[in-house]
């Protein structure tokens, strides 16, 4: 608009100075062809106008697809009743079975070192893909280095509210369930477990073994869950006292090497560009993997028998 009156005013100056100069028939044409220049500037200015307004309009539109996009949990309502609904996966995906000395009598073997390779390969291409900066293989290697150390003490100790925001809530619920059946077992709170690590675990014991995808039980939507079983080295010593203080398991001076395998989880929003995921989502343990849980089963031998 400031650039029109700007025009207007060298326009109007100009015709004053050629209207003293020019004879009168000049002046009529000259003052008709400005009336026609000012028309049609202004035709294509409205235009200008209905143009932006419109695409203000559509932008309006844009803003929401986008917000919808990159924020499902909060303006997406599938998303919201999914991430409202199911706080974690709470199952083990896929276990992680450790190798042994017997075959697995199957067309595909899931324990070959190839085929982990490749799955590990793959799921980390995933989560790189929908995650983007916010999935870095080191720093959850590092945050299960941290949440194995506090709540293997807490454990000990028996007070695990302190650890609570590092699991899931079933996590949470068994492992309690477990510290009161020990204190029952050891005859009431007064019992205690001594605990300590004469080698704790670092970077260099730690490693992703496996990798796992699945989406939320609706099946619908974009929320996935991530899991990664880690190992862990570290090196322990335990010692466990009943309430009169005798000591009814470990030995306080024998160091034990202990070889853990933890599940830990994260949701995630699937698709083709990185996102944060839900809000607050973050790495948290799911499942503490047992010996029994990891042993290669194979299939039982047919028998077959002979017709007389």
């Amino acid at each position: 608009r400031i650039r029109k009156m700007s025009q207007g005013i060298i326009l109007s100056s100009l015709c004053r100075r050629l209207a003293l100069q020019a004879p009168k028939g000049a002046i009529g044409a000259l003052s008709q062809g400005l009336n026609t220049s000012f028309k049609t500037s202004n035709y294509f200015y409205e235009s200008s106008r209905s143009f932006h307004s419109s695409k203000a309009t559509s932008g309006i539109m844009d803003l929401d697809a986008v917000k919808s996009a990159l924020y499902p949990d909060l303006y997406d309502r599938t998303e919201q009743v999914n991430c409202s609904k199911f706080k974690s996966y709470d199952l083990v995906i896929e276990t992680y079975l450790k190798d042994g000395k017997e075959g697995y009598t199957g067309d595909f073997d899931p324990t070959s070192p190839l085929e982990r390779f490749t799955s590990k390969l793959r799921i980390s291409a995933t989560l790189y893909r929908c995650l983007g900066n916010h999935y870095n293989s080191e720093l959850l290697r590092l945050q299960a280095v941290d949440t194995y150390v506090a709540v293997s003490e807490a454990y000990a100790s028996g007070d695990l509210e302190p650890v609570r925001k590092f699991m899931t809530a079933n996590a949470f619920e068994k492992m309690r369930g477990e510290v009161l059946g020990r204190q029952r077992a050891l005859g009431g709170p007064r019992s205690r477990v001594d605990f300590a690590f004469v080698d704790p675990p670092t970077l260099n014991n730690v490693e992703q073994v496996l990798g796992a995808i699945a989406i939320n039980p609706t099946r619908q939507g974009k929320l996935h869950f991530a899991q990664w079983t880690i190992r862990i080295k570290s090196k322990q010593v335990m010692a466990a006292y009943d309430a009169s203080g005798r000591l009814v398991a470990g030995d306080p001076n024998k160091v034990l090497e202990v070889e853990d395998y933890w599940v830990f989880e994260r949701p995630f929003f699937k698709g083709f560009f990185p996102r944060r995921g839900p809000t607050g989502a973050e790495w948290k343990l799911v499942a503490q993997l047992k010996p029994a849980d990891m042993v290669r089963r194979c299939r039982a031998p047919e028998i077959v028998t002979e017709e007389k």
